[in-house]
């Protein structure tokens, strides 16, 4: 099992790379995970998903990323390392 990345573009793009990380990470996974797409068209003009999974066994996620620093860079004293496995269910 996989998880095929589709690289589109965003304005995030150090958190979409840490989710791209977490995700293929994930064995037991499969689907696609488009990053930056789709655009959809709104009054006030385009607006772009962060991040979208569409797996056959989870559905469909969306991912609303945030431009900060990931929590495991910030609290580097308290020595947290970045998460090795994402729960998906």
């Amino acid at each position: 099992m996989s998880v095929e990345i589709v690289q589109g573009t965003n304005r995030k793009p150090a958190a979409s790379e840490e989710l791209v990380k977490i995700i293929r990470n994930q064995p037991d996974l499969s689907g696609q995970l488009f990053i930056g797409f789709p655009v959809i068209g709104t009054s006030d003009g385009a607006f772009t998903i962060d991040a979208l999974l569409v797996s056959q066994d989870k559905g469909i996620t969306i991912f609303d990323l945030l431009k900060a620093q990931p929590m495991w860079t910030t609290l580097n004293s308290v020595r947290m390392t970045p998460p090795t496995s994402l729960n998906l269910s």
